[in-house]
């Protein structure tokens, strides 16, 4: 989970329960850019929290980047997350940006309620 934007966003909005169960293995790296280290990837998922998004920079495959967003249950728990990926070659950091704006606006359009922005521990 944590070498996808996919993953990543639901880990972001995961309970402190479930993340500490995941973080309990090594983080595999899958690629050189992969995140193994548990505080590095703290921190990454605190930035998620904070922008509703999440982002993949050749951690899964070298050659893709990706944006992602997680779709909420009622209880407001990560129930699935949507994504745009495509080759690295031409998703530059400014589209990057504006495809995780994208699909954090696009689950929004389920959801009424305000977008989450919790801490782990809730």
């Amino acid at each position: 989970m944590h070498a996808t934007s996919t993953g990543k966003a639901i880990l972001a909005f995961s309970s402190n329960d479930r993340l500490q169960r995941y973080l309990k293995s090594p983080l595999e790296q899958v690629t050189p850019n992969t995140i193994v280290d548990t505080e590095t990837l703290l921190m990454e998922l605190e930035l998620i929290r904070e922008r509703g998004f999440a982002t993949n920079n050749g951690e899964m495959d070298a050659q893709v980047r990706a944006a992602a967003a997680v779709l909420f249950t009622g209880n407001l728990e990560p129930a699935a997350s949507i994504s745009i990926s495509g080759p690295s070659v031409r998703i530059s950091d400014a589209k990057l940006e504006a495809y995780g704006k994208l699909v954090r606006d696009t689950t929004q359009k389920f959801d009424t309620r305000p977008y989450p922005t919790l801490k782990p521990g809730r």
